[in-house]
This record gives C-alpha cells, sequence and structure tokens, in this order.
C-alpha cells in the first residue's frame, strides 16, 4: 500500500505540473478525465489522467492530445529520494514504449521520474524515448521476465 500511496503521489505531482504548464497557453477547463486547454491559435490540448478514477493498466498514465491526436504518453515513476536505483517498469509499459520506437514515434513516449515524493524538494525528471536510450546503451535495464 505505501508503494501505491507514492505511485499516486508521484501522479499527482505530474497532473499538477501539467496544469501549470498548460496554463501558459490559456485558460484550462477541468473534464472528468483531467483537463482541456486551447492555446492562442484555436488549437486544443488534451490531458487524460488514465488513473484518475482507477488504475487502467494502458501502459502509461498520462496521454496529451492535440486537437485529437495522440501526441505524448506519460508513465509516472515515484520514488522516495534522488539515488539512481533500478526502478520496476511493466511488460505493458516497455512494449508501449518499444511499439512506438517501432513505428518511429518514440519520442512520444516519456518516463517522469517523480523524485523525493511527499517532500517539499520533490522534482520531476522527464525521461524520452527510454527505448532509444536503451538501445544506445544510454539507459541501463535489467531484465527479469521473458517470454519463451
Amino acid at each position: 500500500s505505501d508503494k501505491k500511496a507514492i505511485g499516486k503521489w508521484g501522479e499527482e505531482q505530474v497532473y499538477n505540473n501539467l496544469q501549470v504548464e498548460y496554463k501558459k497557453l490559456g485558460a484550462i477547463t477541468e473534464t472528468d478525465s483531467g483537463f482541456k486547454a486551447v492555446n492562442a491559435s484555436k488549437e486544443e490540448f488534451e490531458i487524460v489522467w488514465l488513473n484518475k478514477q482507477s488504475d487502467k493498466g494502458k501502459g502509461c498514465d498520462f496521454v496529451v492530445k492535440k486537437s485529437g491526436d495522440e501526441i505524448e504518453y506519460i508513465e509516472v515513476k515515484a520514488k522516495t529520494q534522488e539515488d539512481a536505483e533500478l526502478i520496476e517498469v511493466t511488460g505493458t509499459q516497455w512494449e508501449l514504449a518499444r511499439k512506438l520506437y517501432e513505428q518511429g514515434e518514440g519520442d512520444k513516449y516519456f518516463f517522469y521520474l517523480v523524485l523525493n515524493v511527499g517532500k517539499e524538494t520533490a522534482q520531476i525528471k522527464k525521461v524520452k524515448n527510454p527505448t532509444k536510450l536503451w538501445k544506445e546503451g544510454r539507459l541501463y535495464a535489467h531484465p527479469v521476465n521473458f517470454k519463451l
């Protein structure tokens, strides 16, 4: 349950951070699953928090849409400290990141790593296109499960 509470806190931090970021475009409107924002060019951005009501297990926690097109997928990982450590990534999460990479859209997938959960010093570190980083040897992964 501590793990779930840490994860929920991290998702709330990311949601609040996204609201601050998108308020810069213009007014935001709350929705049942997140919020919408419209910029000066009348482009609509929708931030969908997939787990706002209950855990969906879709491979990411947030989907960002621009004029209806999915432009970003965010998976939140939260931890109580800043030190480097192995973070669990589910098969569903990694498969979505891999699939996007294979389709030439890997830059749409992000891990938002929330450090120092529950503290005033909490911060968010963004990791863009983790599959590419892994293939380039810039992201360490320790596989534990294989489907044979």
